[in-house]
């Protein structure tokens, strides 16, 4: 895998916080499949649930769900477009770091 799986030492600050709102770290902490999905997308690529699911061995609707939540945490950019049978389809890069404080 990539940068998003190394092991590292937690900031202390980090520790703190997790301490005082203990509910909220559920928006922070990433599964292993969150991970390894946002390790499969390149920086300024923009990938479809179809792709994700292809790359990471995982039904269409599984990844779907992993992108959904991943862009409602901020780690992802959305935009979709209509089909020409209808309904829509999703579209998702990486969220910029910087942009990623103002989500």
């Amino acid at each position: 895998m990539g940068n998003f799986e190394q092991k590292s030492e937690v900031s202390h600050a980090l520790v703190a916080a997790a301490r005082l709102a203990p509910h909220q770290v559920k928006w922070v902490k990433l599964s292993k499949t969150q991970l390894k999905v946002l390790d499969s997308i390149k920086q300024g690529e923009e990938v479809t649930a179809q792709l994700i699911a292809e790359r990471c061995n995982l039904s269409p609707s599984w990844a779907s769900s992993l992108l959904k939540h991943l862009y409602q945490r901020c780690y992802l950019k959305r935009s979709h477009e209509s089909l020409t049978f209808g309904g829509l389809l999703f579209k998702y890069k990486l969220q910029d770091v910087q942009s990623n404080f103002n989500c």
